[in-house]
């Protein structure tokens, strides 16, 4: 059980969950099935769980909205222009993959795109730094395990991989098992995200 901080908004860590694609493809462990997407999505409905999206965890954890109790973010792969490791990029073309991948996926959702998610999970100082200043407000890893912005900061959220084949009760113990030590957050998160 993740215990809650009256003194923050946010009070607890939270999984996010990393899909792909909701189309089975054969030998393809990113793509799965329709039936076990809604198997899971079934799952964390009789668990007690409450999608939430990424716009209302930043709102949470900037005291402008509070959550429902055990909240449970979806993610969907979206990255970069052409899906390089970031961390090998001269800074020209690091800003060209983080800044036009924003502004198209901006003008293909007609709605800013605020969050990211490093392509393969590649990410150091300078491209954290680049996702910032592209405008960026909250970025994902592939780092596993719960979401804890007081730890891992507003810039390296954790999520926990969703593969194809996943049993139930295996998709049950990755939201166990993946609970942090520290699931409390604590006031240090406005200072984390500065």
């Amino acid at each position: 059980m993740v215990s809650s901080n009256s003194s923050n908004p946010l009070g607890f860590a939270m999984p996010i969950l990393e899909y792909h694609d909701i189309t089975y493809i054969k030998n393809d462990p990113f793509a799965m099935s329709p039936t076990q997407f809604a198997s899971e999505m079934d799952f964390l409905k009789a668990r007690g769980f409450h999608a939430v999206t990424l716009d209302q965890v930043y709102a949470a954890m900037t005291g402008h909205a509070k959550l429902p109790r055990r909240p449970v973010v979806i993610t969907f792969e979206s990255h970069t222009v052409d899906h390089p490791h970031l961390t090998q990029l001269n800074p020209a073309q690091l800003w060209r993959e983080v800044a036009q991948s924003k502004e198209t996926l901006s003008k293909d959702f007609g709605r800013p795109v605020l969050f990211f998610c490093y392509p393969y999970g590649d990410y150091n100082n300078r491209v954290i730094r680049a996702v910032k200043q592209a405008g960026y407000l909250l970025a994902t890893t592939t780092n596993e395990g719960y979401a804890d912005p007081m730890v891992d900061g507003p810039y390296c959220l954790r999520r926990i991989a969703i593969h194809q084949g996943l049993s139930l009760r295996r998709f049950a113990a990755l939201l166990h098992t993946s609970l942090p030590s520290s699931a409390v957050l604590g006031p240090s998160f406005a200072r984390a995200s500065a």
